[in-house]
Order: structure tokens, then sequence, then C-alpha cells
């Protein structure tokens, strides 16, 4: 759960709002974090250089410096480029979000917002970081770790140890997974996943990009997703992921997260495409409208087809 994981986090709050500063502030120190706040870019810069905290919190409309120098000047700095920031701003133009994605953010969201969906939303920028849990030097001594401990938590995890699933032997498990389920305590989501730059894409000549840019949407999602995910190729352009223990909203999350990291990748040299973007289709089980495997995969594929439908680069949820 988010709250363990968060226990004991240090959090950097940039914002002049004090009142949202204060509700931020109490929410995830209400789950064990401890939380430093920087009222103006230039503080909270000073704050951060000076004690990188595990993750920052940030406003762009911000006096003298905004969030985009500031973000800007962290990344510039060794000691605080590794630090995941997340925007946290009332602007909700799409040139705002791709331009603080661009400079290094993992994460943008819009005021007015909801806790407990940023609290969500830092649990998983810390695990996409993978920032390790730090350790009080006052109390704990380092940790003795042999070279393959060390060697597990350093090493990325790369799309060659992802299990991908073909299309039949991923809808079979589905159906497993679906008959297995127990209908009081289990609960399942099924994510289908599109590329929106389909005509861009098509023709043999792009087949190696088309398998490039799924090879990153595993790599991402199995970082992003828990232990039990199945995922599986549903063709040259469309992928799906089998989700354990996360409701509909849980995963619209992951998968918002997903388009956020993809779009950070410039696909720009090998193709005409400057940003890769995704539709996203979600459903979960139990629900009272689906009573068998088949229409699990059916709903989720309605979903999927509503936001191709109305524009695609975003998620809808059945």
């Amino acid at each position: 759960m988010a709250s363990e994981v968060l226990k004991g986090r240090r959090i950097l709050i940039i914002d002049d709002d004090i009142a949202i500063a204060t509700v931020v502030k109490q929410g995830l120190e209400y789950l064990g974090c401890t939380v430093a706040h920087g009222p103006t870019g230039e503080i909270g810069v000073e704050m951060a250089k000076s004690d990188p905290p595990d993750l920052i919190v940030l406003d762009i409309s911000l006096p003298n410096i905004d969030g985009f120098e500031v973000c800007r000047q962290l990344k510039a700095e060794p000691t605080t480029e590794p630090v995941p920031v997340i925007f946290l701003s009332a602007l909700n133009e799409t040139k705002e979000r791709v331009r603080g994605l661009r400079l290094g953010a993992i994460d943008y969201m819009v005021k007015p917002f909801d806790m407990d969906e940023l609290i969500e939303r830092i649990d998983i920028g810390l695990r996409i970081k993978g920032v390790p849990m730090r350790s009080s030097v006052e109390t704990e001594q380092p940790v003795e770790r042999t070279e393959q401990e060390e060697e597990k938590l350093v090493k990325p995890k790369t799309a060659r140890e992802v299990d991908v699933l073909g299309h039949d032997k991923f809808l079979g498990l589905l159906e497993d997974r679906y008959r297995k389920l127990d209908p009081e305590n289990g609960l399942l989501t099924l994510a289908f996943i599109r590329i929106d730059q389909e005509d861009q894409l098509m023709g043999d000549e792009h087949t190696e990009l088309r398998q490039k840019i799924q090879h990153n949407m595993f790599t991402i999602l199995d970082e992003l997703c828990p232990d039990g995910t199945l995922f599986g190729t549903v063709s040259s352009f469309q992928v799906g992921a089998l989700i354990p223990r996360k409701n509909k909203y849980g995963a619209e999350l992951i998968l918002d997260e997903l388009s956020n990291l993809l779009a950070l990748q410039d696909f720009h040299s090998e193709n005409e495409i400057a940003m890769v973007t995704l539709s996203r289709g979600v459903a979960e089980v139990p629900s009272p409208v689906i009573g068998s495997a088949k229409e699990f995969e059916e709903i989720a594929n309605s979903a999927l087809q509503r936001a191709v439908h109305s524009g695609g680069d975003r998620t809808v949820l059945l």
C-alpha cells in the first residue's frame, strides 16, 4: 500500500500558496513522510541542494523564478538531478504539461487536485525512479550486501526480462485468471493500449520502429505494474496488460504515467514522429455488467475505442 511505501520518505514542497502546501504537508505527514516547504523557487532550490529529498512537488506559478526554471536548475545540478519532480499547477494547457515533462519532471498534476491521487502519483514516482529508502545516519548502520544483491539494486529491468505473451496466449490466460478470481476479495483490471500514430507507422519499413516503441512500453509498464501482471502483444499497434490488485482508477494512474514517460522519448530521428502518444482503455472485475472473460475483453476494447475516437492521448474507464 502507498501508506507503507511512503513511510519515512522525505518530500519537499515548493509552492507559494501556503494553504495548498499545508494541505499536502499534512496529508503526507499523516502517512509518515517528513515534509519540508519552500515558499519560493529560490528557497526551494537551496533547500533541495543542501539536503536532497526523495521527491519534490513543484508549483509553476512562483514569484521571481517560476517552476520551469526551478526544475531546470535542479536537473542541471548533479546532487538534485536524480530527484523525481512532480509538477502541481493550475496551468492546464498541453504546452505547459509537455514543457514540464521535457524539463525532466516525471509527472504533471493540475489544481484543484485530489489528495489521494497525488499520494498515488508520488508513490508511483518513487518506484519509477527506484528511490531507495534513506536510513537515519544517527540510528542505523549501512547495510552490507553481496555483489549479486547490489547488482539487483542498481541494474534496471530491460524489456528482454519482461515476459510478453502472444495474442492467443494472453487472452487464454485472461480467461483462466477471470475464472479463478475470488468474487469477494479479488480484483483484476484489463488495460488495452494503442499507439495513436498508426497512420505514420504503417508498412514494413517501420516494423523496427514499431517494435522499439512496444519494447519501451513494456519496459515502462513492467516498472509500474505490480508483480503478477500479464503483458501481451495484441497487434503491431496495440498491447494489453492484465493487472492484479488494482482497480481501474489505480490502473489509470499507471497508464497516465506510461504515457508521460513514453512522451519523453524522442523517436524523431527515426521517423517523422516528434512524440508518441497512446490511447488507453480500462475495465475491471468484479463488475455488475461483466459476466464472462469475453465480456471483460469486450468492455476493455470498447473503452479503448472510445479513447481512439475521441482523439487519442487519453484514458477511458468503463
